[in-house]
């Protein structure tokens, strides 16, 4: 048998009460309640009847509020003196009423007072940045600087002084960065610092062909070169890092002997890749010596829009794969800058590409410089 409905119209709940039912959900009767605060909620009747809603929300806020209470009152902070509670914010946060040591009247976060984030009405910071604006720095010293005299403000209206080093050098510093300690030399406490770190003592060791006669001296940003005598006797000055990192081997004489071995004779010859392989990844000597005979050809210059040296490459006029008779023959090459490479086969594809193509693609390309003159 269905369970008999419980008439709950005008009984009270706690701070509810009923006003009217409203319609069902998920098998539960609803009722409209009103709440001794003013608002309205629907309830389901089992919770009003066992207790476990008594009103809006209100009486849960209420008791967290009360639980989290602080009473601040006749407290100073900073520069505030707490007057009395205010109401709660929006987010239930207690507020309490602030009268300024300048006389001001503020609403403050409890919050803000007890970690210190709100000492004053605003007028404290205003006097610590008056105060460091109008501060006089002439002869005090930070790190290695001594301040000279005072200087223009630059473009951020920030105060900037003229200080003398320790090292006799002169540099223009803000006063902000004067403070903080992110300025403390004209620059070569750092450059010191560098180098130090980057220093050390390889005097005697052998990279190579090289071996290390003695400290030279540094470069930008205080990394140490050395002077190194090479297996074939000459002499060369190598950086450290160079050195370390297997960058320098020799005066030079090594890889003028690896480029001239080629083929078999080369040492990075692999007897395992075949022929065909060579041919599909263009690992021959005979195409370095192609693309070599292509650029001197054209004098080093792109053919399309004749920019002269930089990132050059031979392009073939008839397709390398299609066309294998003329793989390695200058006269179908031609001097293309890598943008034109690029633009010619991303709007003419990489395949069956002919010489009708490129005259095609030169046009072109030559018609729009003129229009980008005019």
């Amino acid at each position: 048998m269905p369970q008999r409905l419980i008439d709950l119209m005008g009984k009270t709940f706690g701070r509810l009460t009923v006003v009217r039912r409203v319609e069902n959900q998920k098998g539960q009767t609803r009722w409209l309640c009103e709440c001794s605060c003013g608002n309205t909620k629907e309830v389901a009747g089992g919770n009003l009847r066992d207790g476990r809603t008594q009103s809006c929300g209100c009486l849960a806020k209420e008791l967290m509020r009360a639980r989290s209470f602080h009473d601040l009152s006749g407290q100073t902070f900073g520069r505030l003196v707490v007057r009395r509670a205010a109401e709660y914010n929006k987010h239930s946060k207690a507020m309490w009423e602030c009268i300024c040591s300048c006389g001001i009247v503020r609403i403050v976060c409890a919050a803000n007072l007890l970690n210190g984030n709100t000492k004053s009405c605003g007028c404290l910071n205003r006097d610590l940045i008056s105060e460091r604006r109008g501060a006089k720095l002439e002869g005090k010293r930070f790190g290695r600087l001594i301040v000279v005299e005072r200087r223009h403000n630059d473009s951020r209206d920030r105060r900037r002084w003229m200080c003398r080093c320790d090292c006799d050098g002169q540099v223009v510093v803000d006063t902000s960065s004067l403070r903080n300690g992110n300025t403390k030399s004209c620059g070569c406490l750092a450059r010191e610092t560098a180098s130090e770190s980057l220093t050390i003592d390889i005097s005697g060791k052998h990279f190579g062909r090289l071996q290390v006669v003695r400290r030279h001296g540094s470069i930008t940003g205080g990394e140490a070169t050395w002077l190194c005598r090479c297996a074939c006797g000459a002499q060369t000055v190598v950086r450290g890092y160079s050195l370390r990192s297997g960058q320098s081997k020799s005066c030079g004489c090594l890889v003028a002997e690896m480029l001239a071995r080629t083929g078999t004779d080369h040492p990075n010859w692999d007897p395992d890749r075949t022929s065909a392989t060579r041919v599909a990844t263009r690992s021959l000597p005979k195409n370095k010596e192609f693309i070599k005979a292509v650029l001197a050809a054209d004098n080093y210059t792109c053919q399309v829009c004749g920019k002269r040296g930089g990132d050059i490459c031979a392009h073939h006029v008839r397709n390398y794969k299609s066309y294998p008779l003329g793989r390695f023959d200058p006269e179908n090459g031609t001097t293309l800058c890598r943008d034109c490479h690029i633009l010619f086969h991303k709007t003419l594809g990489y395949r069956n590409n002919t010489q009708l193509q490129l005259g095609i693609f030169r046009r072109g390309q030559k018609a729009k410089q003129a229009e980008c003159q005019a």
